[in-house]
C-alpha cells in the first residue's frame, strides 16, 4: 500500500503538481479496512 502511495506521489508531482503521499496512503487503508473482517479490521489503526 505504501508504495502505491509513493508511486501516486511521483506521478502527482510529475503531472499535478505534488501531494503529500502520507494522506495518500492513509486514505488508501481507509477505503480497504471498509471491505476487513472485524477482527482484523481491529487490528489495523490508521
Amino acid at each position: 500500500m505504501v508504495m502505491w502511495a509513493i508511486w501516486m506521489h511521483r506521478n502527482s508531482i510529475i503531472f499535478d503538481g505534488g501531494s503529500c503521499w502520507q494522506r495518500s496512503f492513509v486514505e488508501g487503508m481507509k477505503a480497504v479496512t471498509l471491505r476487513v473482517k472485524p477482527h482484523i479490521r481491529d487490528m489495523i489503526t490508521v
